[in-house]
């Protein structure tokens, strides 16, 4: 009987396996047509390697209409390339649309060393660091401003990204028009420090006795080093509504979609899916990195920016603080304009609603007329 168990189990798993990857090639069969349909009607849809700080990395380019300005964005994480290289014609990517913008922008998503399509196993863990990661994004803008005749690029970053964004628009605003920052971090570790008094005050809310054992185990940040809690408090934030808000009306896809979309996308093998959660994840948590993003202090370190700079952020989003990204656009010397965007129905991932919106920012921006500052702005 325990042997018929058995194999009826081993069945069941080899026919959701089946049908996963039925999927998955089905999924891969429809991007690929509508990359070669964008291709014939005069676009571009690609993945290029370049070499940034002597590392293989991997780009994709999508455009409707090439000559178009181009856009550069930085995905979050780290290790978790959502928008990056497995996006291709996917519309909705987490925190912005793209469906437009492909008609306006040149749009670049990059898979950050280590990460999904630029995993290698001859990177240095010593090189996983912010510094370095900046460092690749410079090199790539000067390699896209010479890849498409370009003096200057606008610059999108996202949660983890936008960390890299800010430091890259104060180091080089020659070559940016403007800087987009979606979920913007200013102060990593004063944003964990929030995030675990809200996360106290909800368990304590809703009865929630088992996450307020571990939240109190592990005490307040930071957690430079401790891997850990600094993985637990982010469960708690995805499992207690801080990552992701669905009320009312709103209805969010979640994190399940960014998995099929990783699954479906045929930029992305087994192997590299396999090793994103394994070896890149842990590849990319170095603890140099850890106590780079607790140290970054973007009011102390960043405190003029010469571009335009333009701050989108989800009301309900408890992963980084709104109130201390307030508190920085206020102080932020921008002569060149500064505006901050509330989302009222997004926490840290924009619901496909408020992506839109984002959108509509971003196309606001291909030729902007910065005058003004201004802030409190909510969609």
């Amino acid at each position: 009987m325990l042997m018929g168990v058995l194999v009826g189990v081993l069945c069941t798993v080899a026919a959701v396996a089946a049908a996963l990857l039925f999927y998955r090639r089905m999924k891969q069969q429809n991007i690929l047509a509508a990359a070669r349909k964008a291709v014939e009607q005069g676009g571009i849809s690609s993945v290029e390697e370049v070499v940034l700080g002597g590392v293989r990395q991997r780009v994709l380019i999508q455009t409707r209409r090439p000559a178009t300005p181009v856009l550069l964005v930085l995905h979050g994480g780290p290790g978790m390339p959502v928008p990056g290289v497995g996006c291709r014609e996917a519309d909705w990517v987490f925190n912005l649309c793209t469906r437009r913008l492909l008609e306006q922008y040149t749009v670049v998503f990059w898979d950050q060393r280590g990460t999904g399509a630029s995993w290698s196993r001859d990177i240095d863990p010593h090189s996983m660091h912010v510094e370095q990661h900046v460092e690749d994004a410079a090199q790539l803008v000067e390699w896209l401003t010479a890849r498409f005749g370009t003096e200057k690029l606008t610059l999108c970053g996202i949660s983890w990204g936008s960390l890299l964004g800010l430091k890259l628009a104060a180091r080089c605003p020659q070559k940016l028009d403007a800087y987009f920052g979606l979920a913007q971090i200013v102060d990593w570790t004063g944003s964990d420090k929030e995030a675990y008094t809200w996360l106290l005050q909800e368990a304590k809310m809703h009865g929630h006795n088992k996450a307020l054992r571990e939240l109190e185990r592990m005490g307040p940040p930071p957690y430079t080093l401790n891997l850990a809690n600094w993985n637990q408090l982010r469960k708690w934030l995805m499992l207690l509504g801080g990552f992701i808000y669905n009320g009312g009306e709103t209805k969010h896809p979640g994190m399940a979609a960014a998995f099929r979309l990783l699954l479906s996308s045929p930029d992305y093998s087994l192997g590299n899916l396999i090793r994103m959660f394994t070896r890149g994840m842990k590849l990319s948590y170095s603890p140099q990195t850890l106590r780079d993003m607790d140290a970054f202090n973007a009011s102390i370190e960043i405190p003029r920016l010469e571009i335009p700079a333009t701050f989108i952020h989800g009301r309900l989003d408890r992963v980084i603080s709104g109130r201390l990204l307030e508190q920085y656009v206020d102080r932020l010397d921008s002569p060149q304009g500064k505006s901050l965007h509330w989302l009222e129905r997004s926490a840290h991932m924009f619901c496909p609603d408020d992506a839109r919106l984002v959108e509509e920012l971003l196309l606001a921006g291909v030729n902007p007329t910065w005058s003004a500052n201004t802030k409190n702005m909510a969609y």
